[in-house]
């Protein structure tokens, strides 16, 4: 929301407690499902810590503005954090709107976009982009993630990471999530209302 000015409107202290409350529970859940997965407790640190991080992302942007977070600064955080994980990865090229996040989703924008960015950059080196491109129209969000070689975790099955996000478009974030992979291209893109 906005005030009458359309400044971003400040973010109710008793909300964010919630939120927070939310997303730990949504990371113990995420922690037993990785841990029936990996052989050793520096597997699960590895596989959570981009995890804690899209969440961590969240709460960063709207410290840093005191307010509601954007889709592009979500994105650009999220982003930033990708690449520090992956110094040797690709560019993360992040065109995303300004609309305000709802708090009752932006935990799960942020682990669904972390997800794909993480499964885009995981163990990629050489050159090229990540490029993540959306659009708010006619009631819908629209989000295309497009990257050259081949995506983490996809071998015509998606792994965990991928599923995960799959998971968080379709019951989280109540959209629709589609996924290809061909001539070393490939392509994610999410669909949902908006406003949710």
């Amino acid at each position: 929301m906005s005030t009458a000015r359309g400044d971003p409107q400040p973010v109710d202290v008793a909300r964010i407690c919630h939120r927070a409350n939310n997303d730990l529970q949504t990371l113990l859940n995420i922690l037993g499902l990785l841990a029936s997965r990996v052989a050793t407790a520096q597997e699960l640190v590895t596989e959570a810590a981009p995890r804690i991080a899209a969440i961590g992302a969240v709460y960063a942007v709207i410290k840093a503005t005191t307010a509601l977070p954007t889709l592009e600064a979500l994105g650009q955080e999220l982003a930033r954090r990708t690449q520090a994980r992956h110094p040797l990865g690709p560019e993360v090229v992040i065109q995303l709107p300004r609309e305000e996040v709802e708090l009752k989703v932006a935990s799960g924008l942020g682990l669904w976009l972390g997800e794909v960015l993480e499964a885009g950059c995981r163990g990629w080196a050489g050159t090229g982009e990540v490029a993540v491109r959306g659009v708010v129209s006619k009631g819908y969000l629209h989000i295309r993630a497009q990257g050259t070689g081949s995506l983490e975790g996809w071998t015509g099955q998606e792994g965990l990471g991928l599923a995960m996000a799959r998971g968080l478009a379709e019951m989280q974030l109540g959209g629709e999530m589609k996924l290809s992979q061909e001539h070393g291209l490939w392509e994610v893109e999410l669909i949902m209302h908006w406003p949710p």
